[in-house]
């Protein structure tokens, strides 16, 4: 709207929406809610919800305390990440899956000596013994069976991958500017972002689209996936792609 233009300049009163306004407390950051008759785009509740759960700390607020609520870091959509990792198979787990488990060995009472049981299969029982011109020849013995082959190669975390998990799982989930454990979430959260963009089923989406230069951050693949991390996370199926391999591989 040319609101410098005459015949737009703002008159009169406008009643704002109070949708989910609870005693008399209405947040606002951008998320479905009081706005939602004004808009087609929200934010996830994330933000609301921290912002509630502060407010709901204590009973009276002055504007000497907004900013403990203004420059809060806590990052709600951590989440389903970090579930993803602490779902990663721990190294034993991944070996005993890759290796078949072997056959329990018999007991010294029903186990007969090697050389008996050669014997036992070379010889008929006495009872049936042929004459020695109608002596047959030993059966040779049966070859092993094949070790069985896991369906999918497993590769267990190295001690480093392992220990960076343990400390992205011990994150306070606060994005603090000298936060170590935060740029350690963030380089893995990319790294997922770009393998899931460099997949054979998302690749193709990379083509740029026939639009000004200008708009391209906004709809480039790659900032688009990490926009829609959470939800990709989440979803039931990600046309086939093993969302836990790659977060493994990002790791």
């Amino acid at each position: 709207v040319p609101a410098w233009e005459p015949g737009h300049e703002w008159t009169g009163w406008h009643t704002p929406p109070r949708a989910g306004l609870t005693d008399g407390v209405a947040v606002m950051a951008n998320q479905r809610g009081p706005a939602t008759p004004l808009g087609v785009e929200f934010a996830p509740p994330h933000r609301a919800d921290r912002i509630k759960a502060l407010l709901a700390g204590k009973e009276h607020w002055s504007a000497a305390d907004m900013p403990a609520i203004h420059t809060d870091t806590h990052l709600g959509s951590a989440a389903p990440l970090l579930t993803h990792l602490a779902a990663l198979p721990p190294e034993a787990a991944l070996a005993s899956e890759a290796a078949p488990t072997p056959e329990a060995a018999p007991t010294p009472e029903t186990a007969p000596p090697p050389e008996a049981a050669l014997a036992s299969e070379a010889a008929p029982p006495p009872e049936a013994a042929p004459t020695p011109k109608a002596t047959p020849a030993a059966a040779p013995l049966a070859p092993p069976e094949a070790t069985p082959t896991p369906l999918a190669p497993l590769t267990p975390l190295t001690p480093e991958a392992a220990a960076l998990r343990d400390r992205i799982l011990a994150w306070d989930r606060r994005m603090d500017a000298d936060s170590i454990d935060a740029a350690a979430y963030a380089a893995v959260r990319a790294a997922v972002v770009r393998r899931l963009a460099a997949h054979p089923v998302l690749a193709p989406a990379s083509v740029p689209p026939a639009y000004p230069e200008v708009l391209l951050p906004w709809l480039a693949l790659v900032p688009r996936l990490g926009h829609a991390l959470e939800h990709l996370l989440r979803a039931e199926d990600l046309y086939g792609i093993d969302r836990a391999a790659t977060v493994r591989a990002a790791l």
